[in-house]
Order: C-alpha cells, then sequence, then structure tokens
C-alpha cells in the first residue's frame, strides 16, 4: 500500500492524455457514467503548444469498497468550488483500484473561458477528504523495526 493519498501530474502532450483516458477501464464526468475518450479529450478544447499543461492528472488512491465514480465526482466538486470555477473532467480506475482524474486546464468562470491550475491547498483538501487509514497495532511495528 503506497504512502501517498493523492499525486498530481501535469500533462502537456495532448497525445500522452489520449493514451491516459484509453488506458483507463471506464470514464465518468459530472453527467456520464460511461464515456468515450474521444468524447472527452476533443480537438479545439487544448491548447497545441508543447510547453503549456493541457491537463492535470491527479491519482487517487482511495480505500478498498469505495464507490470510485461517487468519489471522482467528490473530488471534481471540491476542486471546482476551492475556486470558484467549473471544471472540464473526466476520471476513470485502474486495474490498481486507484482513481485517475484528469483536468482540463480550460475551465469556465461564470460565462467566460479560464486557465485553471491547482492551488497550492487543493491536494491537502484532498487528502483530508479520505478517512485516515487504521494505524497498525504497537507490537507489530517493534517486529517490523527489528528485523
Amino acid at each position: 500500500m503506497s504512502k501517498w493519498r493523492v499525486k498530481v501530474v501535469p500533462l502537456r502532450d495532448p497525445r500522452k492524455v489520449m493514451r491516459v483516458l484509453q488506458s483507463l477501464r471506464r470514464l465518468a464526468d459530472h453527467d456520464y457514467d460511461d464515456l468515450l475518450p474521444s468524447e472527452f479529450w476533443t480537438e479545439g478544447t487544448y491548447q497545441l503548444h508543447p510547453r503549456w499543461v493541457n491537463a492535470y492528472l491527479f491519482v487517487l488512491d482511495p480505500l478498498p469498497g469505495l464507490d470510485w465514480v461517487a468519489h471522482a465526482r467528490r473530488a471534481a466538486r471540491l476542486l471546482e468550488a476551492r475556486q470558484g470555477v467549473e471544471l472540464d473532467w473526466a476520471a476513470g480506475v485502474r486495474k490498481s483500484g486507484q482513481v485517475w482524474l484528469v483536468a482540463k486546464v480550460m475551465a469556465w468562470e461564470g460565462d467566460r473561458h479560464v486557465r485553471w491550475h491547482p492551488a497550492s491547498g487543493d491536494i491537502e483538501a484532498l487528502v483530508r477528504m479520505y478517512p485516515p487509514r487504521p494505524r497498525k497495532r504497537e507490537e507489530e511495528r517493534s517486529r517490523e523495526r527489528m528485523r
């Protein structure tokens, strides 16, 4: 089990974003539970310049048993509420159980387009969204240290 709960990766290359989306089992967004990568990542919704970030990949490591669609929607709503924008995002689940949420940089603030980037406290807010993991008992930890 990994030590981190949330990881953010900026994605610049539009082809890499499409490969990431195609690697996910099933995609969901605000409204749909079954979305094709080509329906989400369409030309004209991202920048072609190779130095600009086009999307952010949020790798979420939830506890087993959580509904991944509801979890992704909750995470996206939290990101939207923190900055007052409406994100264009899609999420899917990996074989490992991790939820990968891809949020485009082009967002809506009211009736105009804005460039969105995760703020400094967004990752901490996403981590606080998780229930704490159960700690190992003290004697199990001391046995591990003695090995």
